[in-house]
């Protein structure tokens, strides 16, 4: 397999944040008498915008509780985060073999751009990094393959040569729609054997097993 660039999702992938993200957004869902979310759903939306989530729980929620709720959710996910997310042990191994190898690195998340470049410049990550493309950067979010795409043009390299990772099935479907290779970290909250059935190329325990297959 003839690979060059390496394109990360990051929340459960690069950093261990989805049981944090779970726990606050059930935290604010709670204060607001909602329905709250099951990690499983979580896991398996994960990508997607959190407003979208919201709804498929909450069929009947008014719009401007929405907007509450999400306004919410991200400033106390901003506070809670600075406390305990952290990255995934193997994170910073695997990047640096990656560089120290010669491969294109992304970043493509649907999480805003504000908290994705918080936490690679307080980790020390985002120097491994030519392009960090968030929901912020793209109309449509995964498993649309926008920001696969406006990744490649970044890095200048073609779809054939790229390998998506990521921790949900909305992962391997923008990886599919965009004609790269994908792999998926059983490290999110998304179950292994839900991730199956997305057939992706990969199926990893961590990172550190990029090695093995690169």
């Amino acid at each position: 397999m003839k690979i060059k660039a390496i394109l990360f999702d990051f929340d459960g992938t690069l950093i261990d944040s989805m049981r944090i993200i779970h726990e606050v957004l059930n935290n604010t869902l709670k204060n607001y008498g909602l329905p709250l979310v099951k990690a499983e759903v979580l896991g398996e939306m994960a990508g997607q915008p959190l407003t979208n989530i919201i709804k498929k729980i909450s069929l009947n929620i008014e719009n401007h509780v929405l907007e509450k709720v999400r306004q919410e959710f991200y400033k106390n996910y901003l506070k809670t985060s600075l406390i305990k997310t952290k990255p995934f042990p193997e994170t910073e191994k695997i990047l640096q073999y990656l560089f120290s190898k010669n491969f294109k690195l992304a970043v493509v998340t649907s999480t805003p751009k504000i908290p994705v470049k918080r936490e690679l410049e307080r980790f020390n990550l985002k120097k491994y990094f030519e392009a960090i493309i968030t929901r912020d950067d793209v109309q449509n979010y995964k498993p649309s393959p926008e920001m696969i795409f406006k990744a490649l043009n970044i890095l200048k390299v073609k779809n054939s040569e790229s390998l998506i990772v990521g921790d949900s099935p909305m992962d391997v479907q923008a990886g599919k729609a965009a004609g790269v290779k994908t792999a998926v970290v059983v490290t999110g909250l998304c179950s292994k054997r839900r991730l199956e059935k997305e057939n992706p190329d990969f199926i990893l325990k961590n990172l550190l097993e990029l090695k093995k297959i690169l």
